[in-house]
Formats: C-alpha cells, structure tokens, sequence
C-alpha cells in the first residue's frame, strides 16, 4: 500500500511538470493602444532665415593694450582724454614745444593730448618711469645744420605737467623711494577698456567688409 501511493504521487508531480506554461501575457498593452490613438506630429516648419545685426552677431572679446597697435591705441585714448577732460589744456599751450632743439611746435592741435596718451601707455608697459626716462623716450635727433645730429632730450615741461594731471585723476601715482611713477588699478582697467573698444571696432569692421565683398560676389 504504502509503494503504490508513493508511485501515485510521483505519477502527479511528473504530470503537474510536463504540463505547458501559459503563453506570457502582454505588458504595456494600455500605452500602446494610447501611443497608437495619438496623431502623428505636425510636420516641421522651418522658419525663416533672420540675420542679426552686427553690433548683435559680433561677440564682444576683451583686450589689453599690447593687443593693440601703438598708433590705434593712443589716437583712441587721445580722443578719450579729451572728451572726458581728464587732461586740460595749460595756458601756455600754444607757445609749447615738445623740445628746444624744435623750430616750431607740433602742427596738430590735440598734440598735447596725444602726448599724454602717448606717457599712460608707456608706463602701463614699463612701470616706475620718471621726467628724466620720459624725456628721453620722447627725444629726437637735433637739425644742427652742417653740423653732425646729435640726440636731443624732449622738453620736460609738458611731460611734468601731464603727469601732475594724471595723477590727480587716479591714472598713475608716485611710486616708493622716488622711483618714478606706475599705473594704478583703476589707470590699467581704463585703458584695458579702451583697448577692448577698440580691438572690437576693428573686428566689426573687418566683418562689414567681408559682408560687402560677399554682396558683391554675389
């Protein structure tokens, strides 16, 4: 007895595994029967091509005054010198030389402002310069006739006066000990700015004459 209900239960469990899975039910049936329900997207519509301006399309880049060309620099802060009227003309500008081996004084008019755009970026390069290095930096060769030239300092007046005034306003101040003068803090930022000006007035010009040039082209 006890052998055949130990065969009847081995018989069971061989039916009860050889019988089939069910097949495996679907999942997500709902998200797709709602992905099939929804309309298909509207096609793409492109837009129309707009073009920005070029003050817009131009990024403005940052600069510093040995980016920029010697000449482009110093006719700029020229300009911002006499604007701003950091720089005021002295009473005895128009019998001023730049130098006493000079026959006349310069021709043009805003030369004194030159001349003190000309001193803040030399000493924004080389710190702790004084009237003695100025002047020799700003001297020419003396016209002696049939005699041999000889190099001449610049007259040490208007550089004297120049830097008085830049000092006053903050652009450079008296170094320690007597050793000449160098570029404050806020001096390096005004002129890094107006070398930033003018670094982006050249590019936005070189843009507008490529702009040309295609038209042309074209």
């Amino acid at each position: 007895m006890v052998e055949s209900s130990i065969l009847e239960k081995l018989d069971n469990v061989s039916s009860r595994t050889s019988a089939p899975f069910p097949p495996p039910t679907r999942r997500f049936d709902l998200g797709a029967d709602l992905f099939a329900s929804c309309p298909p997207p509207p096609p793409a519509v492109h837009a129309p091509r707009f073009r920005l301006p070029l003050a817009v399309q131009m990024p403005r880049t940052a600069a510093t005054v040995r980016d920029i060309k010697p000449a482009d620099f110093i006719a700029a802060y020229a300009e911002h010198l006499k604007k701003t009227g950091l720089i005021e003309l002295p009473s005895w500008i128009d019998y001023a030389k730049s130098g006493f081996h000079k026959e006349l004084s310069p021709y043009d008019p805003d030369w004194y402002f030159t001349r003190a755009a000309a001193i803040a970026r030399k000493i924004y390069l080389r710190q702790h310069l004084g009237v003695g290095s100025l002047r020799k930096y700003f001297g020419s060769l003396n016209d002696r006739g049939t005699k041999t030239e000889h190099f001449q300092r610049a007259a040490g007046n208007n550089i004297r006066d120049i830097l008085k005034q830049l000092e006053e306003h903050n652009v450079v101040v008296r170094a320690d000990k007597g050793k000449g003068r160098i570029i404050t803090s806020k001096g390096q930022k005004d002129l890094d700015l107006i070398a930033s000006q003018v670094a982006n007035a050249g590019a936005a010009d070189e843009a507008s004459d490529d702009d040309e040039s295609s038209e042309e082209e074209d």
